[in-house]
């Protein structure tokens, strides 16, 4: 009796309880209104020069909720906006963001952080992080954060960063780097 395909049938049941996810790289080749959610654990979003995610009147654009060890990152010309929560991190952990373009919510949170851990943030010599009307940066709940500034991290109506209900962050605001806000709030709180 030939044993080959009793082998065969072997072989394609081992390799078929076998479930790997690999992660996934979301480029945008041209701007857009609708919003990216990432799907799964270590994706990767690039917003390359050139490109916009969003607009100022529709919120959530890069949508990373529940997901873990997930990039974002913004090069010099790309932006993403939103009118709140332009990167929305709720409930991730190992977010990392870098951003050398625009990251911009016309109301509150440019970067949400609620619940998160060990986020990175990175904003370039160049990145800018505004909000309009809220914190720029927002970290509830949010532990083990920490932020890097060479750039501009600014919010019209709040504070520039604002972590607060047992969060724990380090910021670093190197020489280039500038933190502020336009009103009486202090422009960090941690």
């Amino acid at each position: 009796m030939n044993k080959l395909p009793l082998f065969l049938l072997f072989i394609f049941l081992i390799f078929s309880k076998i479930n790997k996810t690999f992660a996934v790289d979301n480029v945008p080749s041209s701007s857009q209104t609708a919003k990216v959610t990432i799907a799964s654990n270590s994706d990767t979003l690039t917003i390359n020069s050139g490109i916009t995610l969003g607009n100022l009147t529709t919120q959530n654009r890069a949508d990373i909720n529940e997901k873990n060890d997930v990039s974002v990152i913004v090069n010099s010309g790309g932006s993403i906006l939103s009118l709140h929560n332009a990167v929305q991190g709720d409930d991730s952990d190992d977010l990392t963001v870098t951003n050398s373009g625009t990251i911009r919510a016309a109301g509150s949170k440019a970067i949400n952080l609620k619940d998160t851990a060990d986020s990175t943030i990175t904003n370039n010599l160049g990145g800018i992080i505004r909000s309009g009307t809220g914190d720029s940066i927002s970290g509830e709940a949010a532990t083990g954060s920490t932020i890097t500034n060479n750039g501009t991290i600014y919010s019209d109506d709040e504070r520039a960063i604002n972590f607060f209900s047992t969060s724990t962050a380090i910021v670093t605001n190197n020489s280039s780097g500038h933190i502020y806000n336009s009103n009486t709030n202090e422009a960090i709180k941690l």
